[in-house]
Order: structure tokens, then sequence, then C-alpha cells
């Protein structure tokens, strides 16, 4: 026997699930468009080999991105997503030229000596320093210091991309004029519009979220319906009569504001992504998709076992 009010919940966070997929999926696209990844990455390269307050490109920048190795590295894409430490410092310490030897106080002395850029001097000075206090080498130092530029770099495009994907959540929140609050109400006289959210919430699945924000996961089996379909589902759904009218503009500061509360609720709901929701739904499902529920994050106080009556010797 099913509650009416977790159906009306599974309901609306079936639609929260299909917004967040969607968003996802458009904020990927958007972001292999623009190329925010290999903008991030030449970015953070720049910074290395010179003053990142220089607009035009210093010959060592240019000879590095001419470099065979890194031509190599990269199957020769003039804009990677891409591209290991260890390439990195072994490419930059070939594109200078310089003849490095093994002591590391004369590479200093090497590196002061030529005419690179002052700002990669005090960089490979830098590390060589380090290096030396460490006892490790220049390469493995500067293959170092470029993983540690690219989590900085990893933390200015997680930025962009939430910040991409919060703004596409309104867009796609105000046209399909998803208003939370009349969206339960509604879901809550509709039976039968529940049922068609349930059908379309089960051939949704964990990897699902993977699958659209880009990661390695694949589907087994049939694929499931494509972030499109799904959108369009639940859009026909919602913009038809059955569950809610046609978009009307509110009038007066009462409807106003309750539609602004409700648009803004569904706005917050889609950002926090659909690995939020499909948790959410293995907690308070039973069994969401065939699956058994997760054990509880309670903790349950182990009982003490009571030991059996004693038996009478004469028994």
């Amino acid at each position: 026997m099913t509650m009416p009010s977790l159906d009306v919940l599974f309901s609306l966070i079936t639609v929260y699930i299909v917004l967040a997929l969607t968003v996802s999926a458009a904020t990927e696209v958007l972001t292999r468009i623009v190329g925010l990844r290999s903008t991030g990455l030449k970015s953070g390269i720049r910074s290395i080999l010179q003053d990142p307050a220089t607009k035009s490109l210093a010959k060592e920048t240019t000879a590095f991105w001419k470099s065979g190795i890194v031509k190599s590295a990269t199957d020769g894409d003039s804009s990677p997503n891409s591209l290991d430490g260890l390439t990195f410092a072994t490419a930059t310490l070939a594109s200078t030229g310089l003849k490095l030897p093994q002591d590391l106080a004369k590479v200093k002395e090497v590196v002061a000596a030529s005419d690179l850029n002052d700002h990669l001097k005090q960089v490979l000075i830098g590390l060589s320093d380090r290096a030396l206090h460490r006892g490790t080498t220049l390469h493995d130092e500067l293959a170092q210091h470029f993983d540690a530029t690219m989590e900085k770099v990893g933390r200015w495009y997680r930025h962009w991309t939430q910040g991409i994907a919060f703004v596409l959540a309104i867009i796609f929140t105000i046209f399909m004029n998803v208003n939370s609050l009349d969206l339960l109400h509604q879901l809550t006289a509709n039976p039968q519009a529940r049922l068609e959210l349930v059908k379309i919430q089960s051939t949704l699945s964990a990897e699902a979220t993977k699958s659209f924000a880009g990661g390695e996961a694949q589907f087994s089996g049939k694929p499931p319906p494509t972030s499109q379909e799904q959108l369009s589902d639940v859009y026909e759904l919602i913009a038809r009569d059955t569950l809610g009218p046609k978009a009307v503009s509110p009038h007066g500061n009462r409807e106003w504001l309750r539609y602004l509360c409700g648009i803004f609720i569904t706005i917050l709901a889609v950002s926090l992504g659909a690995p939020f929701w499909f948790d959410v739904l293995g907690r308070i499902n039973p069994k969401p998709n065939g699956m058994d529920r997760p054990p509880s994050s309670v903790s349950v106080q182990p009982v003490a076992a009571v030991p059996p009556p004693a038996q009478d010797g004469n028994n």
C-alpha cells in the first residue's frame, strides 16, 4: 500500500532529477563549445611560463606548445583539455634549450645567466632551491608545481560550471514554468500524473547522473531515454491542463510572491544536482528501482544479548 503523500514527493523529486540531468548535460555541452577546460589549462600553463600580466605569448610559451612532446601527448590538438605534470615538466625543460647539469647549484647559475624571461627564471630558481632542500630533482618539482597550479585552475573551472548550471537552471525553470508550490498542489489532485511521473522515474538510474555529467560510467543493456526525451515528457505533464494550466502572469503582490517563491524553490532544488536527489530517493524509498534501501545514517546501538535461563540440574 502506497501513501499519496509519498507519491507526490516521489513525483516532485522526479521533476527535479530530470531538470538537473538536463542542466548538467547542457552545461557540459556549453563548456565544450566555449572550450572552458582548454582555456583553464592554457591559462595555468601561461602563469608558470611567463608573467600572467603579459598579454602576448612569450617565446618560451610558444616553444612549449610547438614542442614535439606536447604535440605527441595531445595528438596535435591546438586546444587540449588536459595534460599531465610529467609531460609538462619534460616539455618545459626541453623547450628552454638549456643544457642543465645534475648539480642543482649549477642549475641555478645556468638559469640565471640564460635569456629566459624573468618570470620563468624566478620559477625555475625557486623550484631548484626546493629540490635542493627536499633531495629531489628540478623535473619532479616542476611537475608537482604544475599539478598544484592545475588544482587552482580546477577550482576556477568548477566555479564557472556551477555559475553556468545555475543560470541554465533559472532558464529551464522559467521556460517550463516549474513552480514547486503550484506543482505540489496539482500533483496532490492528479493521481494519474503522479503515476506517469513514476514511470519516468523508473527509467532513471544513478549511472545516468555520471553519464550526463561527463563521467566514465556506461549503461548496460538497453540505454534509457535521453535527457531530451525525459525533459519533453515532464514538460508535457507540466504544461498540459491535467497537471498545470497555461502560464498566466500573476496579479497582485500576493500572487507574485507565491510565484517567485515557487520558482525560487525549484531553482534551488535543481541546483542541488541529480546525485543529491538520487540519494534522497534511496533513503525514503525502501526499494527504488528494484534496489534495496541503503543502510540508515542513524547509528543503532546493539542490544545486549540476554543469557538463557539456567537449567535446573534436577530436570
